[in-house]
């Protein structure tokens, strides 16, 4: 049963191509107003770097993005 395993390396990748997945689609929502989409580029990058320290991937997309926006918007 050690093919079934959650811990198993094929998991574990198939783990990271879905956060990859969600990243961009919540990159593309977020930048469909033209104007969002420095910040949507920003909290993209930001979100690749905190996916490495094991953050999840909609509070850390939405933390960046708010902070981007505040930011780039007067």
């Amino acid at each position: 049963m050690k093919k079934l395993n959650v811990e198993n390396p094929f998991f574990e990748f198939m783990g990271r191509i879905g956060d990859v997945m969600l990243v961009n689609i919540l990159f593309l929502i977020f930048s469909i107003p033209i104007v969002t989409i420095g910040a949507s580029y920003t909290a993209m990058f930001r979100t690749f770097g905190e996916l490495r320290e094991g953050k999840t991937v909609f509070r850390s997309f939405f933390t960046a993005w708010k902070a981007a926006l505040r930011r780039t918007v007067p």
